[in-house]
């Protein structure tokens, strides 16, 4: 029959260990002693509290930062789209009337051809020659209503310049 108090007493010794608390001894503020159930170089809980509150505020700081960058992303975003709507569709302008002659020599009539592009409003590089030769130069220049057909003839001495719509020019669609 004494094996019945040695089965309690065993569970009771385990659970008496396991309750017993730590205790430290750390200098006070004060120069005093002071017990504690923590390593006196613990961190304080409040401490912890504080830097948790810090970096909550760091991270509020930083989503709010990044907002206002996103923000700023989108605005650029748009005005460049803006931008690049509007020099898409330049402005429209008058072109000459359908046909026109003028008497030029073959040089004068070379030389005035780059003019008449810039009245267009049409940079030289978007000239496309269609004839080219020793006595007639034959051009085109796609505009935003058509197209400018330039020649230039040594035989005539003349320099016409003739428009057609893009209904009419299959060159430029």
């Amino acid at each position: 029959m004494r094996v019945y108090p040695t089965i309690f007493f065993f569970p009771l010794m385990v659970i008496y260990a396991t309750s017993q608390a730590e205790i430290y001894r750390c200098p006070g503020v004060d120069g005093t002693l002071v017990f504690a159930d923590k390593p006196c170089n613990a961190i304080d809980t409040k401490e912890k509290w504080i830097s948790l509150e810090e970096a909550d505020r760091i991270d509020a700081e930083n989503r709010e930062r990044i907002a206002k960058e996103r923000e700023k992303e989108r605005q650029m975003m748009t005005e460049k789209k803006k931008k690049e709507a509007v020099s898409v569709v330049s402005p429209r302008r008058e072109l000459p009337p359908k046909s026109e002659a003028f008497f030029l020599s073959f040089e004068d009539c070379l030389a005035r051809k780059t003019q008449v592009i810039a009245s267009l409003g049409i940079h030289p590089q978007n000239l496309m020659p269609i004839v080219n030769t020793g006595i007639l130069t034959i051009d085109r220049v796609c505009t935003v209503d058509g197209s400018v057909l330039i020649t230039c003839s040594k035989l005539d001495r003349k320099m016409i310049i003739t428009t057609s719509s893009h209904n009419q020019d299959v060159g430029c669609r």
